[in-house]
């Protein structure tokens, strides 16, 4: 099932500003609620989203400016799920309806992380294939024929081609 920013946009449980999500994050650590977990889950969705979206159209260059962001979500609900082992009793406070959404966004957080995944393999092995593509022809072009003293064209044959990119996926 491929699953769209837009869809995970849809759920209609964003941050909309930076002072928002600052101050969700910081609620996150003192004082957790399911609808910050929701919200959090949420906007971690969304971004997963984005970086699948970006990953499809090999836009990797455009992924880091997203790792900010995704790195501290990541934190704030590993912080939820800390403060959720710990005190197991604020399970009891939620209502029928906010397990029902808290549900609804975790699998649609689960479809984009699976999407994601798949997308990123992707990128991977078109990024490797170019690796491979690049490296046979710097190896074709660096065989040439070399005259030695004696005046005889002597082919010189590398047998390994070291290359690296500077973007990795």
């Amino acid at each position: 099932m491929r699953v769209t920013e837009t869809e995970a946009v849809n759920i209609n449980l964003t941050i909309d500003s930076d002072a928002e999500y600052n101050a969700l994050h910081e609620s996150a650590i003192q004082h957790i609620t399911v609808e910050d977990m929701i919200a959090l889950t949420a906007r971690l969705a969304q971004i997963l989203a984005k970086e699948a979206d970006l990953l499809e159209e090999m836009k990797v260059g455009e992924i880091g400016g997203l790792q900010k962001e995704k790195v501290a979500l990541t934190n704030a609900l590993e912080s939820v799920k800390k403060q959720f082992a710990k005190h197991p009793e604020l399970l009891d406070e939620i209502d029928e309806e906010q397990a029902d959404r808290l549900r609804e966004v975790v699998l649609l957080f689960n479809q984009i992380c699976e999407e994601n995944y798949r997308r990123l393999q992707a990128a991977r092995r078109v990024n490797q294939e170019l690796v491979g593509v690049i490296s046979s022809i710097i190896k074709e072009e660096s065989t040439k024929d070399v005259y030695n003293k004696k005046g005889v064209a002597n082919q010189l044959k590398h047998d390994s081609v070291s290359l690296s990119l500077n973007e990795s996926v």
